[in-house]
């Protein structure tokens, strides 16, 4: 399977880096210039389990305006609640047809997420 996680932070990645080592294709979208930047000149994030065995995981970042993809069949989003709206907007042209999940706490965010993916498509 194919995801797009939308918000590469730390629970962004925790989660898109575990779907990757089970062999499923992950790109992420940061938002953030300095983050995005730092993974960049890295060549991907530092990964570490119960403080042990750090090494770098390569990853496939992009920022909104530069994602073009548009066959995931998930679109994951990992934001801070108050991040939500400027980055549906700025990634609204990789939604095509795509199941949408999310895992973020707070209130509001289902309705913003109806906005742009049908109810059916919802898995919140």
């Amino acid at each position: 399977m194919k995801f797009t996680v939308v918000g590469a932070g730390a629970m962004g990645l925790r989660f898109g880096v575990l779907l990757q080592e089970q062999g499923n294709e992950v790109d992420f979208v940061e938002g953030w210039q300095p983050h995005y930047d730092k993974m960049k000149e890295q060549g991907g994030v530092y990964v570490t389990r119960e403080h042990q065995n750090k090494h770098l995981v390569p990853v496939n970042v992009y920022t909104p305006e530069e994602y073009t993809a548009t066959d995931a069949d998930f679109v994951f989003f990992e934001l801070k609640q108050m991040q939500l709206d400027d980055m549906l907007e700025r990634c609204k042209h990789f939604f095509k047809d795509q199941y949408c999940l999310t895992a973020m706490n707070g209130m509001g965010h289902v309705e913003k997420l109806l906005k742009y993916f049908p109810k059916a498509d919802c898995k919140i």
